[in-house]
């Protein structure tokens, strides 16, 4: 592909979708295309590269080793296309543009989070912007922001990654949590040295504090998805960690039992997570400007 054309970022965007969707089949909805138009443009980007980027057929859709390439450089060009929009878009008086917005799942019940009034200052001062958000795991979140496929995250992080920075935001509590078909349900005091005789989920991304906390010498679940732990925990069969206002409606409906709350309550930091070295865009800008704004005036 001596030059990069429209009709190329056209059929590359189509490509990205593929691969995101799964195949061909689940990538109709998206693009509102059929089976035979997708394939198609497959087939004519792959004469324009000159190399097979899939196999298709009844084993089911798989990249190649060549097309796991063309993905990779893909998303760095469509993401510089993007950046490169933003770029002019700042130089007139409209904001427009996109922004690319990374987010942990179950943060709409927290009390202390800016994002919701954030997002509607940010999405009244033009209809000409576009808002992407991924829910992801934090680290996956930071990785994203590092290679450009994001422009911000907002999330807890254990550890500072290279390239990165991190303005705090916010701190989340978070609790120690059983179901009501758990025998420490019905426990009138509880005392932490009996944690370590039950099963303990634990979140990879805090890398062994659940366990610590709880003193158990391995984790018996793990999961760092909320929902997927409450899941576990409305079992009867696991105690772990949960923020304590998604808990909160569990609780009060008798599901949940909050243990410890005085001993082993903690919160975790969270931050607005951006690639240094980058001259932010206006869009990128604005929207970091109303989201402290907000947290200002909550207090």
């Amino acid at each position: 592909m001596r030059q990069v054309q429209d009709t190329d970022l056209k059929t590359l965007r189509t490509f990205i979708t593929v691969v995101k969707s799964g195949g061909f089949t689940a990538a109709q909805s998206v693009l509102g295309l059929g089976v035979s138009a997708i394939s198609e443009s497959m087939s004519s980007l792959e004469a324009r590269l000159g190399v097979r980027l899939c196999d298709r057929g009844r084993a089911g859709f798989r990249l190649t080793e060549d097309g796991k390439a063309v993905f990779a450089a893909t998303q760095r060009l469509l993401s510089s296309v993007e950046e490169f929009r933003l770029d002019v878009s700042s130089l007139t008086q409209i904001l427009k543009g996109e922004l690319r917005l990374g987010l942990i799942d179950n943060m709409l019940s927290n009390p202390v989070s800016p994002l919701t009034r954030a997002l509607r200052n940010f999405c009244c001062r033009s209809d000409q912007l576009r808002i992407h958000i991924d829910i992801d795991l934090p680290y996956a979140l930071e990785q994203g922001v590092l290679e450009g496929r994001l422009h911000l995250a907002v999330a807890p992080s254990s550890q500072r990654i290279r390239g990165l920075g991190y303005e705090p935001l916010m701190r989340e509590e978070q609790g120690l949590y059983c179901g009501m078909n758990h025998p420490l349900f019905s426990v009138d005091e509880i005392r932490a040295e009996q944690l370590q005789e039950y099963r303990v989920i634990s979140r990879r991304y805090l890398h062994g504090q659940d366990l610590k906390l709880t003193g158990a010498s391995a984790a018996a679940a793990v999961a760092d998805n909320a929902e997927a732990r409450l899941m576990l925990l409305l079992t009867g069969e696991y105690i772990g960690f949960l923020p304590c206002h998604f808990a909160q409606a569990w609780v009060q409906a008798g599901e949940l039992r909050h243990i410890l709350p005085g001993e082993l309550k903690y919160d975790v930091p969270f931050y607005l997570i951006s690639r240094t070295g980058d001259a932010h865009s206006r869009v990128l800008s604005v929207f970091v400007q109303d989201v402290l704004g907000c947290l200002a005036d909550a207090g």
